[in-house]
């Protein structure tokens, strides 16, 4: 399979459809979400991954573009305002800002704020009672953006994996999807998307996530989720599962579902109510069905490509 079609036609769809990255463009056509920016976070962690690996000059425009309105909407009054509020959207911003340090951009005075923010506590986010996923979250957070305030050490992550869905779920097959979603983002967080090893207790407790991650790619397969399944690709090559026929195959049928103009649809995607759309509406409905699954399948195959340097 031709990965390397598969991310670069993905790549050019995006950037044809950059503008729905913008919030308030976004929130013309499709539902507003509880953290605005979210869609252009995705993006910027995507844009992010993608610059070390060997889609990076291809992602170039893409990667000016998405960045300079990161940039921008960090410096919007509602953006100050939502890091102010310490509510359960606090690690968005705070990941939001981390991100655009990490890649040498400018974050504005939303950087102290965040500092302020760890400082004072930050709506006691990182308390021990708080999911492991989100004490993870922060560690990685906090970490990646070289904040001086760390409320969770990353030195407690393999502590903090012990405790999370990857660590103490031995039984993967019956898992909802927000469940199977929270074991992806322990190991994305845990590897920084896959630029580094997984720092697992023992050696046989990868053979156990290998399992977990195997067992959950066949069943998304199975129910036709490639959202998930692009998701479990990526957590693949992470593991060092790239020659699994699983693997294969779940990296074939991602190809047959991307559709001519390089989008790969969700779960949500219904080409009958797509075709009842017409204009903007259709667009919307097209990018809001299909970013987040396009935007996955990029980064998985820019990992695969990476690691069989």
């Amino acid at each position: 399979m031709d990965e390397d079609r598969l991310a670069l036609s993905a790549l050019e769809w995006l950037h044809a459809q950059r503008r729905w990255f913008d919030p308030c463009y976004w929130e013309e056509y499709l539902p507003a979400r509880r953290f605005r920016p979210g869609p252009l976070l995705e993006l910027i962690v995507l844009l992010r991954c993608v610059s070390r690996g060997p889609y990076a000059q291809y992602a170039r425009a893409l990667t000016e573009s998405g960045f300079a309105l990161a940039e921008s909407v960090c410096r919007w009054k509602s953006f100050r305002q939502g890091l102010q509020r310490w509510d359960e959207t606090f690690p968005y911003f705070a990941y939001f800002t981390a991100v655009l340090e990490a890649a040498g951009r400018d974050a504005g005075p939303a950087l102290d704020a965040v500092e302020t923010a760890l400082a004072l506590g930050c709506g006691d986010v990182s308390a021990a009672d708080r999911p492991a996923l989100t004490r993870l979250e922060l560690a990685y957070v906090t970490d990646l953006g070289g904040f001086s305030t760390v409320p969770v050490e990353w030195s407690d992550a393999v502590e903090l994996y012990r405790t999370s869905i990857a660590g103490t779920r031995d039984n993967t097959l019956f898992m909802r999807d927000d469940e199977a979603y929270a074991l992806t983002h322990v190991l994305f967080y845990l590897s920084d998307f896959g630029s580094r090893a997984l720092p697992l207790p023992a050696p046989v407790e990868a053979d156990r996530v290998r399992d977990q991650v195997s067992v959950l790619l066949g069943s998304c397969l199975a129910r036709d989720d490639l959202d998930l399944a692009g998701e479990f690709l990526l957590c693949a090559e992470t593991l060092g599962s790239a020659d699994d026929p699983l693997v294969a195959h779940g990296w074939h049928r991602l190809a047959a579902a991307q559709h001519d103009d390089g989008a790969v649809p969700s779960p949500l995607y219904n080409p009958h109510t797509a075709a009842m759309l017409e204009g903007a509406k259709r667009s919307a409905y097209l990018f809001g069905t299909c970013f987040h699954t396009t935007m996955v399948a990029i980064m998985a195959s820019s990992e695969r490509r990476r690691h069989a340097r």
